[in-house]
């Protein structure tokens, strides 16, 4: 019974104390864990990781040491919320980089923000996540009020000798978190750059920087010429036609153009490339690139899927900016030529506002999205993102059909393969894969989406091709992806996950026909729109 009244009285005399350090104790093992994890671990001096240890601690303490000197509630009050929120930071840096490779940083926040709404949520926890996720939000909220009270009450008191045992021990915290700091801004400035093994002070004050530049930089946009010398400088390295060179011919070589869009298919996810993959995932891709025109040094040049297709079908970066003004895309070009140009999405257009966005943006005549899928084929959403990867292709096959003989020229966007991923549950029979292989795919849910992607372009490719109405001398197939990997199994062996690699596949009936292209050359998303119009 002594005992108990003695931890009791312990507790009341110094619960604040106790729970600020067990929060910067978390915090610091989530941030070596992360670091750990990220393989930047090996990276890190031994220094640099003792001194990560000490460095989230900087702003609780700085609160905390003075709420300890004058017994003030408030400011021990916000040190604990300031600690919790480390923690907080610290856990969803976690998530951002499991699922998408990057550091947390203002760019990421800003990707996040522009890319999250109901849709994106449903899409990541499921139908009807709100029914769980809100009651366990208000239990966090109330253990949050119940540990602010119990702060309130353990702060202010005079306790002599063990109030000052613990000033001086958070003193001696605060004076190695400051020095931890230090070493990463002023001894080692390059860290700056590297979210992943900073301390979040620096983390924070970056990204208020960024938001504070963002937001005072004056967003005036104008169309203006290629100065003279930039335009010489560019036709001198071959880059842009020179203006005697460009050629305004109306006929084209070929009257149908279908460009399939793969979500986040990496080069080095076909099994061919990459040594590291599993063999017999992606056996179609596999043979297509074999037996047609494939480029082996193909980017992508954003990322993730809007900034993707933008630079895809507009040939530009900053999809971001794009959005709020109208350039010429490949669909509009077209279009002048007489074709019939489509968009089809197998996910919402509500995602992201993308019916609006993409309306302007890719200027198509015909967007499909879900709601269309509904509308005229009554397909129902059966993935986390709407229309499963079969049910897509068979989708479109049946409205290029429809259009006839007349010039066409359309988008695919795929989803299956985008995280939490689709794995059909009446799966048809696939094409055998080696006996060594066949236990990782069948255990790993991302294997087996891939696998099951590749089997529906396969079936849709050998469909089209045997439809003499769809496939001729002037019929192209492009086989290619919006962007590069940023989430998923990690069988590249990356770091991070910034643009790079995709394939890019052209499938024609005479591959003479394309002759002027060179698969080895280096090239990127950007390239695909300018030269289809050319």
């Amino acid at each position: 019974m002594g005992r108990g009244m003695k931890l009791k009285g312990f507790l009341q005399r110094s619960f604040s104390s106790f729970l600020i350090l067990i929060l910067i104790t978390v915090s610091s093992c989530l941030a070596l864990g992360m670091c750990r994890w990220s393989e930047e671990y090996d990276s890190c001096s031994s220094f640099l990781l003792v001194a990560l240890i000490f460095g989230d601690a900087l702003i609780p303490l700085l609160l905390f040491v003075p709420a300890l000197i004058f017994r003030s509630k408030f400011l021990s009050l916000s040190a604990i919320i300031c600690s919790l929120f480390n923690v907080f930071v610290r856990f969803f840096s976690i998530i951002v980089l499991s699922e998408t490779y990057m550091p947390l940083n203002y760019e990421s926040l800003k990707i996040l923000l522009i890319h999250s709404d109901f849709y994106s949520l449903e899409a990541f926890l499921g139908r009807g996540f709100y029914l769980w996720l809100v009651p366990i939000i208000l239990l966090l909220l109330a253990g949050i009020v119940v540990i602010g009270m119990m702060v309130w009450k353990s702060s202010g008191k005079r306790f002599g000798k063990e109030i000052k045992g613990w000033t001086f021990f958070f003193c001696v915290i605060l004076l190695f978190s400051v020095i931890s700091n230090s070493i990463f801004l002023v001894i080692r400035p390059e860290y700056a750059k590297r979210s992943l093994i900073n301390p979040l002070p620096l983390v924070s004050a970056k990204i208020v920087d960024d938001a504070l530049r963002e937001v005072s930089r004056k967003h005036v946009y104008v169309r203006t010429e290629l100065p003279e010398k930039s335009r010489q400088i560019l036709e001198d390295s071959h880059v842009i036609a020179k203006k005697d060179e460009v050629k305004n011919n109306s006929e084209c070589k070929f009257d149908r153009i279908i460009i399939i869009a793969v979500e986040s298919l990496d080069y080095d996810f076909i099994s061919g490339a990459n040594s590291r993959m599993p063999a017999g995932v992606t056996p179609n891709l596999e043979r297509l690139s074999r037996e047609y025109l494939a480029f082996n040094n193909y980017y992508a040049a954003s990322q993730p899927t809007s900034w993707g297709l933008n630079s895809l079908l507009l040939s530009r970066f900053d999809y971001e900016r794009d959005r709020f003004f109208t350039v010429p895309s490949f669909f509009t070009v077209a279009k002048q030529q007489g074709f019939h140009t489509v968009y089809f999405s197998a996910a919402s257009g509500l995602f992201g506002n993308n019916r609006v966005i993409y309306e302007k943006l890719f200027d198509a005549d015909q967007l499909f999205f879900l709601e269309e899928w509904n509308r005229y084929h009554r397909m129902v959403k059966e993935t986390s993102w709407g229309i499963p990867d079969d049910k897509l292709f068979n989708g479109v096959y049946d409205e290029l059909k429809k259009i006839g003989k007349k010039r066409f020229a359309v988008v695919i966007s795929t989803m299956d393969t985008h995280p939490p991923y689709y794995v059909p549950e009446n799966k048809e029979d696939l094409t055998a894969v080696p006996e060594d292989s066949e236990n990782e795919i069948k255990n790993n849910k991302f294997l087996q989406t891939l696998r099951h992607t590749d089997h529906c372009i396969g079936e849709f490719v050998k469909k089209v091709m045997a439809d003499e109405t769809l496939f001729d001398d002037r019929t192209m197939i492009i086989i290619t992806a919006d962007h590069s990997a940023t989430h998923g199994e990690n069988y590249l062996k990356r770091t991070d996950l910034n643009p790079d690699r995709i394939p890019l596949i052209f499938i024609v009936k005479d591959n003479s026909a394309l002759k002027d292209l060179d698969p080895e050359k280096f090239a990127s998303s950007i390239d695909l729109a300018p030269t289809l119009v050319e």
